[in-house]
C-alpha cells in the first residue's frame, strides 16, 4: 500500500487536533501517561507533591477548565516555603521533545484559591536531563500575567528565558510553585507558539515529527496529526513509509 492511500485511510479515522500544540498535561483518564511501579499499585504518575503540598486529580464537583479532572495542589500554611508540584509529560514521559523551533512558549490554566486574596504569580521551573536535572531553572509569570483569584486563568512562560544551553530536546518534568499557602488547580498545559497552526504544523512536519493530508478539491484544510498525539505510533507508521518511498520511488509493496 502506497504512502499517499495509507495516509488517507488513517486520517478519515482519526480525529485530527486544531492545533499544532504538543499538549503536556491534561490530567484526563487513558491519557497516555506512564505508568508509576511502586510494587503495590501500578497507576499512572500524573505529578507528585513536594514540601508537604498535597496533590491529588480532582473529583466531582471540583474546578476543571476542560474535560473531566484537572490537577489539585494544597499548599500547606508556615515553613517550609515553596511547596507545590512536579508534573510530567502524558505522552513523552520524563524525556521531552518540546521541538523548540517550532514552539516558544508553555501555556497552563489555573484556578486560584489563595490564602491571601488576590491576583498572584505563579512560578515554573523547568528540569531537562543535563546540567539542570537537578537544580532546574525558575521563572515567574509576568506581572500581567497574574492567577485570578477563584476563577480559571491562561498563563504564559516564554521559553526564550530559559538558559541557551538549557535542552528543550530533553526535558525532564515542571514543577509549579506559588507563594502563598492555599488550594490551586491546574489544568491543559501545553506547548505552544505564536504562529498560526498553518505555520506550526509545516514547522513539525518539516522536522519529521507531524504528516499531513492534501485535500484534492483545495478548498478543505489539511488535516495533520505529530507524533505526540494519542495515535502518534501511527503517524511514526506513516513517516517510515514516506521514507522508504522517497529511498525507493517507484516501488510498491
Amino acid at each position: 500500500m502506497c504512502f499517499a492511500v495509507f495516509l488517507a485511510i488513517m486520517m478519515a479515522g482519526i480525529a485530527v487536533p486544531a492545533y499544532a500544540v504538543i499538549v503536556y498535561q491534561d490530567f484526563e483518564d487513558e491519557n497516555g501517561t506512564p505508568h508509576r511501579d511502586d510494587r503495590v499499585l501500578l497507576e499512572p504518575e500524573y505529578g507528585w507533591g513536594f514540601n508537604g503540598a498535597i496533590v491529588e486529580r480532582t473529583q466531582d464537583g471540583t474546578p476543571v477548565h476542560s474535560g473531566k479532572k484537572a490537577w489539585s495542589v494544597t499548599v500547606p500554611a508556615g515553613p517550609p516555603v515553596h511547596a507545590g508540584t512536579a508534573v510530567v509529560s502524558q505522552t513523552q514521559g520524563r524525556c521531552v521533545n518540546v521541538v523548540p523551533e517550532c514552539h516558544d512558549r508553555l501555556s497552563f490554566w489555573i484556578w486560584s484559591a489563595p490564602s491571601r486574596r488576590g491576583d498572584h504569580t505563579v512560578m515554573v521551573k523547568f528540569f531537562d536531563r543535563g546540567q539542570y536535572r537537578d537544580r532546574g531553572i525558575g521563572l515567574w509569570t509576568r506581572e500581567n500575567q497574574r492567577a485570578a483569584d477563584h476563577q480559571w486563568s491562561r498563563l504564559e512562560i516564554d521559553l526564550h528565558q530559559l538558559p541557551t544551553d538549557f535542552n528543550l530536546r530533553q526535558l525532564d518534568k515542571i514543577e509549579f510553585f506559588n507563594y502563598w499557602d492555599g488550594t490551586y488547580y491546574y489544568d491543559d498545559i501545553e506547548f505552544i507558539s505564536a504562529y498560526p497552526p498553518e505555520t506550526d504544523w509545516a514547522c513539525l512536519e518539516g522536522h519529521d515529527l507531524a504528516v499531513c493530508d492534501s485535500p484534492r478539491d483545495g478548498d478543505s484544510p489539511r488535516r495533520c496529526v505529530s507524533v505526540f498525539d494519542p495515535q502518534g505510533e501511527l503517524v511514526l507508521d506513516l513517516l517510515r513509509m514516506r521514507r522508504s518511498e522517497e529511498a525507493n520511488p517507484g516501488s510498491t509493496d
